[in-house]
């Protein structure tokens, strides 16, 4: 798989970083999708694959400070396929975009942050303001408080155009049917 993640290319938004001195820990980023609180923004995320990978899932986790429901303050994230959902058929690719997805889709009913779920659901419009001040101050690339190392292969530094978006936000629906597909 790891040669795979050499050799095809990622998802636009979607960067994994391979290490030839440690082939078990990767870095990867994500662009926050459109039409999210987390627009914007460019989120680092840590991932350990285990001896067990891939009949266990990899360890994933936010670098980045994301004010969200379902990943909590030391960027754990909380997601069916991170955990009684994995499946060996889930390719390291198919987990981060489901990973960056999650950002478009919160899940406030079984939030790992109980405070931030209740205030989704209580006042939506609020969290939402809250995870994009949040966004601003943490995930900017250029923000000196944003901890990701930008790197060449990142969309070449471009933002994608507005129909590339959209194209993007239909590919995280599409992502979200299949696991569903897949969990019945």
């Amino acid at each position: 798989e790891i040669e795979r993640l050499k050799n095809e290319p990622l998802p636009l938004g979607i960067n994994i970083i391979t290490s030839e001195e440690d082939i078990y820990h990767l870095n990867a980023t994500i662009a926050g999708p459109i039409q999210s609180p987390y627009e914007g923004g460019v989120f680092k995320l840590d991932v350990l694959l285990t001896e067990q990978y891939p009949m266990a899932p990899p360890m994933i986790r936010f670098l980045t400070k994301v004010y969200h429901p379902n990943i909590d303050k030391f960027g754990t994230i909380c997601l069916n396929i991170l955990d009684v959902s994995w499946s060996p058929a889930l390719r390291l690719r198919t987990t981060i975009l489901s990973i960056q997805a999650l950002l478009s889709y919160p899940n406030p009913y079984d939030p790992i942050e109980e405070d931030i779920g209740k205030l989704w659901i209580e006042n939506e419009e609020e969290a939402i303001a809250i995870a994009r001040d949040w966004t601003w101050e943490y995930a900017r690339e250029n923000n000196e408080n944003h901890i990701l190392t930008t790197t060449e292969n990142y969309m070449q530094k471009k933002f994608l155009s507005s129909e590339e978006q959209l194209c993007q936000l239909k590919s995280f629906k599409k992502v979200f049917n299949e696991m569903d597909e897949m969990n019945t």
